[in-house]
């Protein structure tokens, strides 16, 4: 059961939330590294926005998890901030 806050999302909008663009999306979809989208009629498609927020949270995530195993002063291309 879908939330309150819960809303489909189109394809522009999904690109523009995850700053990706529609090949990118469906590459990452094929991986089972992005969420589904869901069919809502034989041709439409959408996918959730709750499904979209929690990606994005868990690359966030991972992201920080990332700085937080490199040694103080380090980026990702190993040098110094």
């Amino acid at each position: 059961m879908q939330s309150p806050q819960t809303h489909f999302l189109k394809l522009p909008a999904v690109a523009a939330a995850v700053a990706l663009r529609k090949t990118a999306i469906y590459g990452l979809i094929k991986t089972g590294d992005f969420p589904a989208p869901v069919a809502l009629t034989a041709t439409a498609r959408a996918w959730r926005s709750d499904e979209i927020e929690s990606w994005i949270a868990a690359r966030t995530a991972a992201r920080d998890a990332q700085a937080a195993r490199r040694p103080n002063g380090q980026t990702a291309a190993g040098g110094a901030t």
